[in-house]
């Protein structure tokens, strides 16, 4: 997979990054780092869909043997500040088309590169990647 990017970013000037979850503490099993903006009631960050008047924390996680890099993005709206909304929050993966010919982005939506894929296994109604191995 290549870089990827979150349609909002945690960018202002109170930014902190942390390792969230060290694997020095769990044998390698299990690594989840975090970067943070405090907003302090002021607009932070720069998508399609604006700015945001919240602290905005995105995580990433990646354990021993997943399939994929795990994110997720926290908005903590604090009583005291002003009205806002989030016009959008997604992340979206570059990938190498020299790796992934297929992509499932949600029944019945499918991207096919090449050669038809194999016929697919059931899935569950979450968003998922099938890598495809050739010889």
């Amino acid at each position: 997979m290549g870089p990827g990017y979150w349609s909002h970013a945690p960018a202002g000037r109170n930014t902190a990054n942390t390792i969230t979850i060290d694997p020095k503490s769990n044998t390698g099993d299990r690594a989840e780092v975090s970067v943070k903006v405090v907003s302090g009631g002021q607009p932070v960050g720069s998508g399609p869909g604006g700015s945001a008047v919240a602290d905005v924390e995105i995580r990433y996680a990646l354990g021993r043997g997943d399939c994929g890099l795990y994110t997720y993005s926290v908005f903590d709206h604090k009583p005291d500040y002003p009205a806002t909304s989030v016009g959008e929050a997604r992340f979206c993966a570059k990938l190498n088309d020299a790796v992934f010919d297929w992509m499932t982005v949600g029944v019945p939506c499918a991207i096919v590169s090449g050669e038809p894929p194999p016929p697919r296994p059931p899935m569950p109604k979450k968003r998922g990647l099938l890598r495809r191995f050739t010889s």
